[in-house]
């Protein structure tokens, strides 16, 4: 019996050693945990991330469909005011009627401001340097290009190049009035 117990104690003695050597070193054991914790802090980030970034693109899924629908009324109302344009164009002409009595009274506002300014300029107004006459008269260039009126444009060019000469002033105030007479009878 001694010796199947001595048997046994080195059988027991082989079995633990065995075991001892078959293990992971301390040192890898704990790399592999830290790892591991590592890994599962990266994957909360992540996830943290995804949701988050699955709310902004649902929010800007939602801004999208709204810009969509803005979008699409505002070719609604496109669509429905190029209608009422076509209805009025066709309704006795009352719209060209309209655009042609505006063109006339800013033709003849344009006249009379131009004529304002020649007018305090060759009487010397003590309100109005030449300076300042001639800064007006330069504002007033851009408007008379946009009139789209070739004689005016000619005349007012020609008193701007001879530096207020007093034909071309009297030719361009001789224009003005006949342009502001005819406007008067023709409306």
């Amino acid at each position: 019996m001694k010796y199947n117990r001595i048997v046994l104690m080195v059988l027991l003695a082989l079995v633990l050693l065995l075991a001892a050597g078959c293990g992971v070193p301390q040192d890898e054991h704990d790399q592999v945990v830290a790892d591991l914790a590592a890994a599962e802090l990266e994957v909360s980030q992540l996830t943290g991330e995804l949701t988050s970034a699955q709310a902004e693109a649902s929010e800007a899924q939602s801004q999208l469909a709204e810009a969509q629908n803005q979008l699409a009324e505002a070719q609604e109302q496109i669509a429905s005011m190029e209608e009422e344009i076509a209805a009025l164009d066709g309704q006795d002409d009352a719209g060209a009627q309209l655009r042609e009595l505006q063109e006339k009274t800013g033709r003849a506002v344009l006249a009379a401001e131009i004529l304002d300014v020649l007018v305090k300029a060759a009487l010397g107004a003590e309100d109005m340097s030449d300076e300042q006459a001639i800064q007006l008269f330069l504002e007033l260039s851009s408007r008379v290009e946009e009139s789209g009126d070739a004689q005016l444009q000619e005349k007012f060019q020609a008193v701007l190049f001879s530096f207020g000469g007093e034909e071309e002033g009297i030719d361009l105030v001789e224009y003005l009035i006949r342009m502001i007479s005819e406007l008067e009878a023709a409306g």
